[in-house]
């Protein structure tokens, strides 16, 4: 099976697994019905994330007296009121490392 995990695809594969494939099997497909709403739940509330913290520019007069655009995070500050440098440390957190 390959491409993503659409409902269609799940329903399909429970509804294939056959008793020849062993209770293991048909126990993963259920569960993986299961699971499928909580998994569109969390890549909609991911995506959500994403979209606060966008990089935007804005012009840097603390680290450059004559002002330089410099990429920022939209969605986060600092502790003294200054923007954070994107990437931010939440979407460092989700960038996937190798």
């Amino acid at each position: 099976m390959t491409g993503p995990l659409t409902d269609e695809v799940l329903t399909e594969f429970a509804e294939n697994v056959s008793y020849a494939d062993g209770p293991e099997v048909r126990a993963m497909a259920n569960e993986l019905l299961v699971l499928r709403p909580r998994v569109a739940e969390l890549e909609t509330q991911l995506a959500r994330v994403r979209e606060t913290h966008q990089p935007v520019d804005a012009l840097n007069i603390r680290h450059h007296p004559n002002g330089r655009l410099t990429r920022v995070c939209s969605g986060c500050g600092t502790d003294d009121g200054n923007w954070q440098i994107y990437p931010c440390p939440t979407i460092r957190a989700l960038e996937v490392q190798s």
